[in-house]
């Protein structure tokens, strides 16, 4: 292997390394289904890649705070890509509802997102940019 050669395998080993491992997660976002089974598949893939103690749901701050931006973002796109209407994600599953709201939250059984950590949900979802 020539001097060229190497130095591009080295440039690509450290770009893979460099890529974080949820970047494929947001590409499989971008390709769920666009019809009636986006919710159950999104919940699907959020649970495989975020739900760090395997309980079967996002239940704990530290799994919340891992989930990047462009995840959120992208699931937001393909929820109005999906189910058009007024409303995103953030409305639409109920992250928005509090004690005193009319709005009611189904985050858990639509994405795998527990009750107990909704608010820091909405939250982090607010911090990306995501709109309600």
């Amino acid at each position: 292997m020539n001097q060229a050669a190497r130095v591009g395998a080295v440039v690509l080993v450290a770009l893979a390394m460099a890529t974080p491992a949820w970047a494929g997660v947001v590409g499989k976002i971008h390709k769920l289904p666009q019809d009636e089974t986006w919710a159950a598949s999104a919940r699907g893939l959020m649970t495989s890649t975020w739900d760090a103690d395997h309980s079967g749901a996002i239940d704990t701050p530290d799994e919340v705070a891992a989930i990047p931006c462009a995840a959120w973002a992208a699931l937001d796109r393909g929820y109005r890509r999906v189910y058009t209407g007024v409303f995103g994600l953030r409305v639409s599953y109920g992250f928005v509802a509090r004690a005193d709201s009319t709005f009611v939250y189904v985050g858990d059984s639509a994405l795998g997102i527990a009750r107990n950590v909704q608010i820091a949900s909405d939250e982090a979802m607010s911090v990306c940019g995501i709109a309600r």
